[in-house]
């Protein structure tokens, strides 16, 4: 289910007009959810965002009307935690309502409200989440359904909170490898602006004023830093408009995405690091979902959403296509050719022994430490990879500027003699 951004009009009280934007997955619906939050009130209007401002839109305070993963793990937990204590569902909700709104979480207490209002109109649990698809993953809806069917929504949900914070460790781990090198390249740029805005033009004008020859390498140093003093706001101003338009070009065109991430996967580093953690995502998700007793399908077709990287998407697609037509899943892994011969060879034995599900837990686990054990190399393997560019920076600098004035100094003191 997809929900669709709606820009409102609303009448409330016959005398205020209120504007604003609201997610639902249909028109009533969204009449539905204004009419509940304004009363009494007469709905003027409801027109349809466009998709390309809806996804931006989405991703700010203006909309407010959803939960990250950061947020949704938490919750579920202790959702979960109050259900297995035998608290009632009623009681829970207001617990979290509470909670969420003493951290002055608004979007939280948002969500958990219409959640709770559901609930109490009848639903169940899975049944409310599938209401607010964009604030409840498919992962987790999927479970609660599991959950509700077979009457352990706690353990359900305990799982999904098990999952989602997995997602995260996976995703820190990733963020905290780059933090190390963003950090030191941005000191590095740093140095280097300051190099070029005061201290080569300040050593050019002695140059010129000494009335020095130069090498080569100096003179061609000293143009280009001139240049770009001169106009740095030209040079600032175009590198902004190439970096937001690079933004821009990758949320809204695949075939542009799919260009970088398949250039990516050539970069030997790059390439394991981005691969195991597509694995780790498919392993992690086939694990929970097949081990829950959903058919290999459903479970296929789920994990799809959860693979963000659209290069190693367009070859898992056809797993399920395969499957549909009646091929086992160690062969249409080994066809996509994106998993390993180790991995094709687990899953064939597990196919053949009535243990996929035990099979899916052991390559979660294995590619979830394969992972974390790359995300450590590649910041040891970052570092001195630093080191030999700032040291690199560092020599051309000191080829370039300083040994003219070392030459300076020795000629000067020779006609002191």
């Amino acid at each position: 289910m997809i929900t669709t951004l709606y820009w409102y009009e609303v009448l409330v009280a016959r005398r205020h007009l209120k504007r604003g934007l609201v997610l639902a997955l249909n028109v009533d619906e969204a009449t539905q959810e204004l009419l509940a939050r304004f009363k009494p009130a007469i709905v003027l209007s409801l027109r349809v965002v466009p998709k390309w401002l809806s996804g931006f839109l989405r991703q700010t305070p203006l909309v407010g009307a959803t939960l990250s993963e950061k947020d949704l793990a938490p919750i579920m937990r202790q959702l979960a935690l109050l259900l297995k204590a035998g608290v009632p569902v009623d009681e829970c909700m207001a617990n979290l309502v509470s909670d969420a709104a003493e951290a002055k979480n608004e979007r939280a207490g948002h969500v958990l409200r219409r959640m709770s209002a559901d609930l109490q109109g009848g639903l169940q649990i899975s049944a409310a989440m599938a209401k607010q698809p964009d604030s409840f993953p498919e992962m987790v809806r999927c479970l609660a359904v599991v959950g509700d069917q077979t009457g352990l929504i706690d353990e359900s949900l305990m799982e999904a909170a098990d999952h989602l914070e997995k997602s995260l460790k996976l995703k820190s781990n990733f963020k905290q490898a780059l933090i190390y090198p963003i950090f030191t390249f941005g000191a590095m740029f740093g140095a280097a602006a300051f190099w070029i805005i005061y201290v080569v033009p300040n050593m050019a004008a002695l140059f010129k004023q000494m009335n020095v020859k130069l090498p080569p390498l100096t003179v061609a140093t000293m143009a280009a830093a001139e240049w770009i003093s001169q106009y740095y706001g030209l040079v600032f101003s175009v590198t902004a408009a190439l970096l937001v338009a690079h933004v821009l070009t990758w949320r809204s065109r695949a075939g542009y995405r799919l260009g970088w991430l398949k250039a990516l996967g050539r970069v030997p580093v790059v390439k394991d690091l981005l691969l195991m953690s597509t694995l780790s995502v498919i392993f992690q998700n086939l694990k929970v979902l097949y081990g829950r007793g959903i058919d290999l399908v459903t479970a296929l077709n789920i994990t799809q959403e959860s693979v963000t990287n659209e290069w190693h998407l367009s070859r898992f697609k056809t797993v399920t296509a395969q499957i549909v037509q009646g091929y086992t899943l160690s062969d249409a892994f080994r066809a996509c050719k994106m998993f390993p011969n180790v991995a094709v060879t687990i899953v064939s034995a597990g196919e053949r022994s009535g243990t996929l599900d035990n099979q899916f837990a052991y390559l979660a686990n294995h590619y979830a430490e394969k992972l974390d054990a790359l995300t450590s190399r590649l910041s040891e393997i970052i570092k001195p990879l630093i080191v030999v560019v700032a040291g690199g920076f560092f020599i051309f600098m000191i080829v370039a500027l300083l040994l003219p004035v070392y030459d300076l100094v020795k000629q000067t003191m020779a006609t002191m003699r």
